[in-house]
């Protein structure tokens, strides 16, 4: 009996001993997935983040594309720009040549009298004061 009696209490030793460790074992597996709903919590956040960077990546993107086509459109307007400033700096060098003033004056021979007495009016108009 005495034998029987330690064995029991060997026994009763170690089913204690093995909810102990259950507990334990439970407590970790929870505390496990408390970490797993977290991960999973974090994960689902990244996701999202993901999600917005790559649309303000596409939006940046579809910025870029718009800068890159009003630089060309910019480019392409101060070509015509410097088109026409060349031609109007070539109208005013053949206006102010002589042979053009001689033929606008054979041809428009009223302008002359016209501005004589405009610029004699002028005149007249500074002497006064």
């Amino acid at each position: 009996k005495g034998e029987s009696n330690e064995k029991d209490e060997e026994i009763e030793e170690k089913d204690k001993e093995i909810e102990l460790l259950k507990g334990e074992s439970n407590e970790k597996d929870e505390e496990i997935e408390e970490k797993d709903e977290e991960i999973g919590s974090l994960k689902g956040q990244s996701n999202e983040k993901d999600k917005e960077i790559e649309l303000l990546k596409g939006e940046s993107n579809e910025k870029d594309e718009e800068i890159e086509e009003k630089d060309e459109e910019i480019s392409a307007l101060k070509r015509t720009l410097e088109v026409r400033v060349e031609k109007l700096k070539e109208l005013e060098r053949i206006r102010s040549s002589w042979p053009y003033q001689l033929l606008h004056t054979i041809r428009h021979p009223r302008k002359i009298f016209k501005s004589r007495a405009t610029n004699d009016k002028m005149s007249s108009l500074k002497e006064k004061k």
